[in-house]
């Protein structure tokens, strides 16, 4: 599983996420960012199979 989060608004690079096949998701717990930012950060998982 690969997993990754953007800036919300950033359109260029969901768009870069979504065409291999990303989905949204829930924040991750690997997620880096302070807690006190959560519903900011976009976060998307790509399943490898």
């Amino acid at each position: 599983m690969s997993l990754v989060n953007t800036p919300i608004g950033n359109r260029e690079m969901l768009y870069l996420y979504e065409k291999p096949g990303f989905r949204y998701s829930a924040r991750f717990p690997e997620c880096a960012d302070p807690a006190e930012v959560a519903e900011l950060p976009v976060c998307l998982q790509l399943d490898l199979e």
